[in-house]
């Protein structure tokens, strides 16, 4: 068991910054690291993600250089959104995902950032799959609008307030937009209860408008990389250097995980099925696994 705790380490650190490396790539960086083209970016969950990361100088430039050349692609709304998230206290862990560097990107958002000695990024081609969501807010600007017409893209349904925990902008907002779509035809809704379900109206014409052929699930990415960090910050921590205390933390977080990778079709082991920690080890397994999936 401590031969597989050390062997996971690894691997999970190496496979959380592949993940990284992959989806920077796609957005213009510089780097040997294949490109992502299976999964639609999230900018605003990935820079978050990358500025909780320590000790990756290359990804922390990468990410401010592109800050600083797209900050009319980033909703800086959503952004602080997901930062506050990131600052929370995460339970059983010490430390907050999101370091410091987060005023680091606010200056260079606000254009006051050290310009760079050397470019490690180049512009993005909004025609790749993965940038989907920059080509929409192309059309619609980077606020609300594209978020929520991409959540619908890729066959979510749901009320004003399951649209708003999947886009990750406020709920008020998300309702407006809503309803002024409805009114439109571009949304069709049924009511359920005392709330109304929302799907897009005429879906696969919307695909061949923007000449998308299969599309891949809604992936909740700030709720992906949140509980990634939460993870590797335990990892990190010489209190949790233990197979059965990683057990008792994958336990307290297995129903977020499940319904966070439940889009990619992984399953993972049940708690009651494993007594102590012998819920380390298939968990751990299973976590690798979807680790891989979202690599592509």
């Amino acid at each position: 068991m401590e031969m597989w705790l050390k062997e996971f380490k690894e691997k999970f650190t190496e496979d959380f910054l592949s993940l990284h490396w992959r989806q920077w790539s796609a957005l213009g960086f510089f780097t040997h690291e294949k490109t992502e083209e299976k999964w639609v970016i999230d900018p605003e969950a990935l820079i978050i993600s990358t500025l909780s990361l320590r000790g990756e100088k290359r990804l922390l430039e990468g990410c401010k250089q592109w800050c600083e050349k797209n900050r009319a692609w980033i909703s800086t709304s959503r952004l602080r959104r997901i930062a506050r998230e990131f600052s929370k206290p995460q339970p059983r862990v010490k430390r907050t995902p999101l370091s410091q560097n987060l005023r680091i990107l606010q200056d260079f958002l606000k254009g006051k950032g050290k310009k760079p000695e050397k470019e490690v990024i180049s512009q993005p081609s909004l025609n790749s799959p993965s940038l989907l969501l920059l080509k929409l807010r192309a059309m619609f600007g980077p606020e609300a609008r594209s978020g929520i017409f991409l959540c619908f893209l890729l066959g979510m349904r749901g009320n004003s307030y399951e649209i708003a925990e999947m886009v990750h902008y406020d709920q008020k907002r998300v309702y407006q937009v809503l309803k002024a779509w409805e009114k439109a035809g571009l949304l069709e809704s049924s009511q359920g209860g005392r709330e109304k379900k929302y799907w897009l109206s005429h879906g696969e014409i919307w695909k061949e408008i923007l000449g998308l052929k299969a599309l891949p699930p809604f992936l909740n990415w700030p709720r992906i990389f949140l509980l990634l960090h939460r993870i590797n910050l335990a990892l990190r921590e010489e209190i949790w250097q233990n197979p059965y205390l990683l057990s008792s933390l994958f336990k307290d977080i297995y129903s977020d995980v499940r319904g966070a990778f439940q889009p990619l079709g992984m399953r993972f082991p049940k708690p009651e099925d494993f007594p102590g920690e012998e819920y380390f080890l298939p968990f751990s397994q299973a976590l690798l696994d979807a680790l891989t999936r979202l690599k592509g």
